[in-house]
């Protein structure tokens, strides 16, 4: 069985230096885990706070991945998620760090949250 992957479009280049990259999922509905189908959503790409590109996803993965299958940063082990590349798709940049929250609270204030990460280096 194949897979459809959909990701945000976006024509904004993100400037060098250093940016709070942030990207924020909003279920539209909910699951159909009957089905085999996660929730469907709305997803939003920003950089410092600012909309850089958004998309819909129709549906997601209904159930949490194994340990490491979801949290792959810097370079796709996997199967490649859209033919405009190949995998692993290295990263050439500097990836200071990733903080991953799913608590559902929105963080408003993007300059701070940017000068915790980068003061606890």
């Amino acid at each position: 069985m194949g897979m459809t992957h959909y990701y945000a479009k976006t024509d904004n280049n993100i400037p060098s230096g250093n940016h709070f990259l942030s990207v924020q999922f909003e279920p539209t509905d909910k699951p159909d885990l009957a089905n085999g189908k996660g929730a469907p959503g709305n997803v939003r790409l920003l950089v410092d706070g600012k909309e850089i590109g958004r998309g819909d996803i129709p549906v997601t993965a209904p159930f949490r991945l194994g340990q490491g299958a979801a949290m792959l940063v810097g370079a796709d082990t996997g199967g490649s998620v859209t033919p405009e590349y190949k995998a692993p798709f290295h990263f050439t940049g500097v990836i200071k760090r990733v903080i991953v929250d799913v608590s559902g609270d929105h963080v408003e204030d993007y300059e701070a949250a940017m000068r915790i990460a980068l003061a606890k280096q």
